[in-house]
């Protein structure tokens, strides 16, 4: 399980080492940028508590702390939480859903 970034195995006689590679800052960027504008308010509607949850999630997903990244989606609803899991898989970073 990866949390953003991506997983390289290394070989080494007589075993294989793996080492984890973390998102670079412009996915991150680009991913808090995407979470302003899907989150971003309409007219008198503020979507600020979405916005503030999807990146509290994403901080908790950088840290490694899966499940409550998976949390934080859930309080997106539905929608909100399929289009942040697309956007992370756009952006190549990985998240398995919860059970």
């Amino acid at each position: 399980m990866s949390t953003g970034g991506v997983w390289h195995k290394f070989e080494r006689r007589p075993a294989m080492t793996l080492v984890y590679i973390p998102p670079t800052a412009e996915k991150v960027a680009q991913m808090r940028f995407f979470i302003d504008e899907r989150f971003a308010d309409v007219g008198d509607c503020s979507f600020t508590t979405m916005r503030s949850v999807a990146h509290d999630a994403l901080d908790h997903l950088l840290a490694g702390r899966l499940l409550a990244a998976n949390v934080g989606l859930t309080k997106l609803g539905p929608e909100g939480a399929r289009d942040v899991r697309n956007e992370f898989c756009r952006l190549g970073i990985e998240l398995e859903p919860a059970p």
